[in-house]
């Protein structure tokens, strides 16, 4: 998930959009605050759903990048994700 945007600083550096996904309204909330050297959000959107349905129900070849840090090991059966 997106938990509190701490590994979104060196996406948002090259890429033109950045989401995020996360189950918590309240590491949701922490990452959308969060802002750049700049003063630039980190995040461009970001969506409050379980990661697995989020990709089942996200298009063929929708994202470019997918940044997974911390977050298998919250997944029971990760199998899926790579498919």
């Amino acid at each position: 998930g997106a938990g509190t945007g701490l590994v979104a600083t060196q996406p948002r550096e090259v890429s033109a959009h950045v989401g995020g996904v996360d189950m918590s309204s309240s590491m949701l909330a922490v990452a959308m605050a969060r802002k750049d050297a700049a003063g630039k959000k980190l995040y461009d959107a970001l969506i409050k759903r379980e990661l697995q349905e989020f990709l089942e129900a996200a298009s063929p070849a929708s994202y470019d990048v997918v940044v997974a840090g911390d977050v298998l090991s919250y997944i029971g059966e990760a199998q899926p994700l790579f498919s």
